[in-house]
């Protein structure tokens, strides 16, 4: 469920973003609060990754994982990734 949520917010902020670009060629596109609608499209996107981690923390523990919300909480990062910050 959190998947097709997803694959509908990103195209619609990748649309919005699109728009705010050629908004000067489009006299309709000047009474539209484009940054109004690509703020919350941004918004979605957070809570929708927000809740996809916590599924996942979920779906681990549920399964017998111990639970591992930070494993880099002592500062470490992933082999090649860079600051965990």
């Amino acid at each position: 469920m959190h998947r097709r949520r997803h694959l509908r917010v990103v195209p619609l902020l990748n649309l919005r973003r699109q728009g705010e670009q050629v908004k000067a060629e489009y006299p309709s596109l000047a009474t539209t609060d484009l940054d109004g609608l690509i703020e919350r499209a941004q918004t979605q996107k957070a809570i929708l990754e927000h809740e996809r981690r916590a599924a996942g923390r979920d779906a681990l523990v549920a399964n017998g994982e111990p639970d591992r919300s930070n494993p880099y909480s002592d500062g470490r990062s992933p082999a090649g990734l860079g600051s965990s910050t």
